[in-house]
């Protein structure tokens, strides 16, 4: 444990000195942000503002915005500890199937080098981080049959499958499925299907209680037919979508990840044969694999509808680990009785990944220090935006958000309202205290049930003092921009006026 504490001390701080020179801009970021924001000021999801995802990631972000400092800089640092604790259950996880621990800090430093530019507090990530949670459950010891009946155990990791479920509907429920159902592949007679049904069903209760409990919280708030809205018939007209050959094909991505891209899916088909010709599962790798590639396979969902090097790498997180188990399998290095040579060059190897891994680990450590050093010195941190204190704000960036925050607080002065129908918006509204629903997350898929058409009636009720921000046209719009309602107030409404890059209407 004292070796873990270390490691993940160590990776902490590598992450966070990354994280932190991040200047302000990542939509994601800040979406997820102004989510759990708006749940610490008291407002219900889904109810008094739009959301696809379960909300799970957002609520326990919004204890620590709500009782210790109510800033960007928070998630940020939750960010760093979430990507630190997968990491840290990559090590376990390797650890479980390698016993090589040089190779396996090795190998979670190269995830580490490859997440760095992606690193946030994501519900992706966390879902990812249960995922490894659950698989390092299953993956017990060498001796234990695979159908096994531990129902407190199973019943307490269910818990955390249902949680998945409440991070993001999607890819939790197919993990919550997998941990719930895989165990039914084993059955070979009656004895065994008594079992795997006690164990689906203890598992199936876990899973259940947070749920149940999310529900009651929905009646209770009265928004059970928002979330429905929302979280349900809302993603249905989630029309975007980046295909997993881009991955491939896109010249501006990383040829590591065209590689990775083309090595999933044979892994994928690889692991397949294996276990059809393993159908007994009687062996301590042929259960390994089963469950690398089931977890793998369930987590892999990430990456539909929207394939890009993101989604791309959190999907392929277990399966990577899956290939690097078989690829042990295949390829074993084996020590001969009475065999001086290959002792000898088992030392030199095991010698010389030590020295590599001792300048990759000091490399790490000047580059963060570095970066803690360049984010000090540098004074675009240094600005009054409320809720982006210590956060990097390029300076003209940072005098757009106040003179616009300026016009719209003499705006509503005046008793004028000013809406920002942008992608962006919530950068904007941040700082101004300001949530409007709808216009803080304008995205195709994220509006509800009649999603666009549903804004348009809405902008139809509001007052005749109310005006709207709209991109001007020399500028591009977010690839998931809503149109119809870009158009709709372009072609009812007057342009009176501009400010920066937005024209405005009324």
């Amino acid at each position: 444990m004292k070796r873990i504490g270390i490691i993940a001390i160590f990776l902490f701080l590598v992450i966070f000195s990354f994280i932190i020179n991040n200047p302000l801009g990542n939509l994601d970021e800040l979406w997820n942000y102004s989510f759990s924001n708006n749940i610490a000021d008291g407002l219900v999801p889904y109810k008094d503002f739009n959301l696809v995802q379960t909300p799970f990631l957002f609520m326990v972000t919004s204890v620590f915005l709500k009782f210790i400092f109510n800033g960007l800089i928070v998630t940020r640092i939750l960010g760093a500890i979430l990507a630190t604790a997968i990491l840290i259950m990559v090590y376990i996880v390797l650890n479980k199937l390698i016993n090589n621990k040089v190779l396996n800090l090795f190998i979670t430093l190269i995830f580490c080098i490859c997440f760095i530019p992606f690193f946030t507090l994501n519900y992706n990530f966390l879902v990812l981080l249960f995922a490894l949670i659950i698989l390092n459950y299953e993956l017990k010891s060498k001796d234990e049959k695979l159908l096994n009946l531990n129902i407190k155990k199973d019943f307490l990791v269910g818990i955390l499958a249902g949680l998945a479920i409440l991070t993001k509907q999607s890819t939790g429920l197919l993990i919550a499925v997998a941990y719930v159902g895989y165990k039914w592949l084993a059955i070979r007679n009656k004895e065994d299907l008594i079992t795997a049904f006690k164990i689906s069903l203890s598992r199936g209760f876990g899973v259940l209680t947070p749920i149940i409990i999310f529900f009651i919280y929905l009646l209770v708030t009265n928004s059970f037919n928002d979330f429905l809205s929302f979280c349900l018939f809302g993603v249905s007209e989630f029309s975007n979508s980046i295909s997993y050959m881009t991955l491939i094909e896109n010249s501006q991505y990383d040829t590591s990840i065209k590689i990775l891209a083309v090595m999933v899916p044979i892994v994928i088909i690889y692991a397949i044969i294996y276990l059809i010709k393993s159908y007994k599962f009687d062996t301590l790798q042929s259960k390994n694999i089963l469950k690398l590639f089931i977890f793998g396979l369930a987590s892999f969902v990430v990456v539909y509808p929207i394939s890009d090097p993101i989604h791309f790498l959190i999907g392929s997180v277990i399966l990577i680990i899956l290939s690097i188990y078989m690829a042990k399998l295949d390829f074993p290095i084996k020590k001969k009785e009475n065999s001086k040579i290959i002792t000898k060059i088992t030392k030199v190897l095991v010698y010389i990944s030590e020295i590599i891994l001792i300048i990759f680990v000091v490399t790490l450590i000047v580059v963060a220090g570095y970066n803690y050093y360049k984010y000090i010195t540098n004074n675009e941190k240094n600005h009054n935006l409320n809720h982006y204190n210590g956060i990097i704000v390029n300076t003209n960036l940072a005098k757009f958000i106040e003179d616009l925050n300026e016009y719209i607080e003499s705006e509503k002065a005046n008793g004028n309202t000013v809406y920002i129908v942008n992608a962006d918006a919530c950068a904007y509204n941040i700082p101004g205290d300001r949530y409007n629903k709808y216009f803080d997350l304008l995205l195709k898929g994220n509006l509800g049930k009649d999603g666009e058409e549903n804004v348009i009636k809405m902008i139809q009720t509001l007052p005749p003092t109310s005006s709207f921000l709209v991109l001007k046209e020399q500028y591009g719009l977010n690839w998931q921009t809503p149109m119809e309602v870009i158009n709709y107030i372009k072609e009812n409404y007057n342009k009176v006026d501009s400010i920066y890059v937005f024209d405005i209407y009324r």
